[in-house]
């Protein structure tokens, strides 16, 4: 099997902002997250959030450092309602 992949390191906010922007129109996406300091649940931090998809037939992957002080909210859609599937939180569309 010859696997048609790309992997993407996102250590900054421009990058962050164009994979949030592309992940819009993605109808599947794998979550996975990693933590630093989880014996500790007052010092728990995640350190790394990983996402995969598919764009076209090619398989991508994100691996965002979040201990770069990123503003992770951009990855985040709103989740209130299935009618604004793709829009972010700070639309405000069904709050």
């Amino acid at each position: 099997m010859n696997l048609d992949y790309r992997v993407s390191f996102i250590n900054d906010q421009p990058r962050l902002l164009a994979l949030s922007e592309g992940l819009e129109l993605v109808p599947a996406l794998a979550l996975d997250i990693e933590t630093v300091n989880w014996w500790s649940r007052q010092s728990e931090r995640v350190a790394l959030v990983q996402l995969a998809y598919r764009e076209g037939r090619e398989l991508r992957v994100a691996i965002v450092d979040a201990l770069a002080r990123l503003d992770l909210t951009t990855l985040r859609p709103c989740a209130k309602c299935a009618g604004c599937r793709g829009k972010r939180l700070e639309t405000r569309c069904c709050l």
